[in-house]
């Protein structure tokens, strides 16, 4: 008996062995192809992928990062990552994360994250520790806590970033937020590409969202930036309405800043000489475009997985609106839209929205040179232009 056990213990090495080796093999090659997939959604995306080794890198939420990339989005830094923590039963569990680095501190110790089952119960128990700022979705969807009470809430509290918060608390990709960076993660491997643009769109958007610019701010920028760029345009400033307007590209133009509150918004607005014709409807497609789908809204699709992942598009007859979205054209719109809180095109105008000031004659240069580029080809005024209005 005992030299048949041996044998067979001797005869179950070389099985254990192969089966280790078999194991080592198939983590190689998935972390191969996630490696591939990893490279081809950062080239989708127009970011670089780190290059430094695993283990190497510090995530500010985690002990272990797999996978990162970065580079520039709206004249913000952003990284793309997915993370590693060890879970329970020695179980790792993966999140990937969008993240926008703010261009200044909030200077708010502000800590805002997702609220968690056992942290709601342990509330129950104790009393709540974390900031209540008087919003029935927020307190109970997050986790705040604040250095600064009194701002952090008027922050939190106000239209345009409730309206984030709120949308975004019940989303697969729920956000995070730091004095100086805006997170959004979720928790899985996700490696596409349009899922990724979307929520990379959705954490710049929050990011601007939570720029908060002093009122006296914006007398001295149209002294300082805005006049400037009007006189090289040959455009009309009017200081007193905070706006721009004049010719570019053979379409009108018109810049306009407002104001609620502490908040800011930039307008880049085409008007059309002459309306479309297409009853067109073409919108940023965010969180909340979600809610009319539900009442059955039609999405008009052009076959390119980018632009339809990116916009709700509307109007008739279908074929002329996709014949009126070529290439060209849908190539401008993204390329605008990136740099965009929220972009809306109409029969009649083209418009994009900032959620912040713009305070560089560079950055607004560039944006009154991309919203009439884009609004040229749409009214067929400017070289392919493929409105019903053609030269």
């Amino acid at each position: 008996m005992l030299g048949l056990l041996s044998v067979l213990v001797i005869a179950g090495v070389p099985v254990l062995i192969g089966g280790v080796v078999g194991v080592v093999y198939a983590l190689g090659a998935q972390s191969k192809r996630d490696d591939e997939r990893w490279a081809a959604a950062a080239q989708a995306l127009g970011l670089a992928v780190d290059p430094t080794p695993t283990g190497q890198r510090v995530d500010w939420f985690s002990s272990g990062l797999d996978l990162r990339m970065y580079g520039t989005r709206a004249g913000m830094p952003v990284s793309i990552g997915i993370r590693v923590v060890a879970g329970r039963n020695r179980r790792t569990v993966h999140y990937t994360y969008i993240d926008v680095g703010l261009p200044s501190s909030l200077a708010l110790g502000l800590n805002l994250m997702p609220s968690a089952w056992e942290t709601n119960v342990l509330a129950e128990l104790v009393g709540p520790r974390d900031l209540q700022v008087g919003h029935p979705v927020i307190d109970a969807a997050y986790r705040i806590q604040a250095a600064d009470a009194d701002r952090a809430r008027a922050l939190l509290l106000s239209p345009h970033v409730a309206e984030a918060l709120v949308a975004l608390s019940g989303t697969v990709f729920r956000p995070r937020l730091s004095d100086s960076i805006v997170r959004l993660e979720a928790r899985q491997k996700c490696f596409d590409a349009r899922t990724l643009s979307v929520v990379l769109d959705e954490a710049i958007d929050i990011a601007h969202r939570v720029v908060t610019p002093a009122p006296s701010f914006i007398e001295r920028v149209m002294a300082e930036a805005w006049r400037p760029v009007a006189e090289a345009r040959g455009f009309v400033l009017d200081a007193e309405r905070r706006a721009m307007m004049g010719r570019a590209e053979g379409v009108h133009v018109a810049v306009h800043a407002t104001q609620q509150g502490d908040a800011c918004t930039t307008s880049f607005i085409v008007r059309f000489d002459r309306p479309l014709g297409l009853c067109l409807s073409l919108e940023r497609q965010t969180a909340f475009s979600t809610i009319p789908a539900l009442f059955g809204a039609q999405d008009i699709e052009t076959g390119d997985p980018m632009f339809d992942a990116r916009f709700i598009v509307k109007g008739k007859p279908p074929d002329a609106v996709r014949a009126a979205l070529t290439p060209e054209v849908r190539a401008g719109l993204v390329a605008l839209q990136e740099q965009a809180t929220h972009l809306v095109v109409s029969d009649g105008e083209l418009r994009a929205d900032v959620a912040w000031l713009v305070t560089e004659p560079a950055w607004l240069h560039a944006r009154i040179s991309a919203i009439a580029q884009a609004g040229a080809l749409l009214s067929g005024t400017g070289e392919a232009g493929v409105g019903p209005y053609r030269r």
